[in-house]
């Protein structure tokens, strides 16, 4: 594929770093990202949804992208988006 996109979608995976690698390797050009952004403005964590196996801040989610050419694009508030690149 060119281009992909998920949406909301990671955050109910047990092992998100699995989508990250298929959807890596599927692409040709570029994915879109979308997590819901777990920061709250007083600086604490929302806790997972009942379906949320985990909940990340822009910063947890670099973390989990390391490795990866990704960079953070505004999409919708108070979603964490990032554009990932095929390298």
């Amino acid at each position: 594929f060119d281009y992909t996109i998920c949406s909301e979608v990671i955050e109910h995976l047990k092992y998100p770093e699995r989508l990250l690698e298929n959807v890596h390797h599927a692409i040709r050009k570029f994915a879109i990202i979308t997590t819901p952004n777990g920061l709250q403005p007083d600086g604490t964590m929302d806790e997972p949804g009942a379906y949320d196996y985990f909940v990340w801040s822009p910063e947890t989610f670099a973390d989990l992208l390391r490795g990866y050419d990704f960079e953070f694009i505004d999409l919708r508030p108070d979603t964490i988006s990032v554009k990932l690149y095929k390298n």
